[in-house]
């Protein structure tokens, strides 16, 4: 087989985001500037310069139910000010379990890469999605 249904990639998008399970009750949203290899390593994400993950609840109230093979947020995802320094052109964006370290466990790239410079503030808009299933 190489394509899921309509319904079963809804399905399977709410089991990840929306409710603790295969993904623990808050993921941490965070930014890379290079794609990760496929099994999730090679992560490369700005250092320094006020970067740190965001955590997310993991609830339906934060990630209402999927929709058209889209998963959306409710609220927007907000990133400290870069501040002593740039992060550097973001072109990825990654799901992961922990705060630092830990593992990427969902990732994309962005439709526009953008560059973050000293006092730039990163987010993403409430409603955008981040997460979308293509097979």
């Amino acid at each position: 087989m190489s394509a899921l249904v309509n319904t079963v990639a809804n399905q399977f998008l709410d089991s990840l985001l929306g409710t603790p399970g295969l993904l623990p009750a808050t993921v941490y949203i965070g930014l890379m500037t290079a794609e990760p290899n496929p099994d999730g390593t090679g992560v490369v994400e700005p250092s320094g310069n006020g970067y740190a993950r965001v955590g997310v609840a993991n609830s339906v109230a934060q990630w209402p139910a999927a929709s058209s093979r889209q998963k959306s947020h409710a609220s927007d995802i907000v990133f400290a000010a870069a501040s002593g320094g740039p992060w550097g052109t973001i072109t990825h964006v990654g799901i992961f379990d922990a705060v630092s370290g830990g593992s990427l466990k969902c990732y994309g790239a962005l439709d526009t890469p953008r560059v973050v410079n000293d006092t730039d503030v990163f987010r993403f808009l409430a409603g955008t999605s981040p997460l979308a299933v293509t097979a």
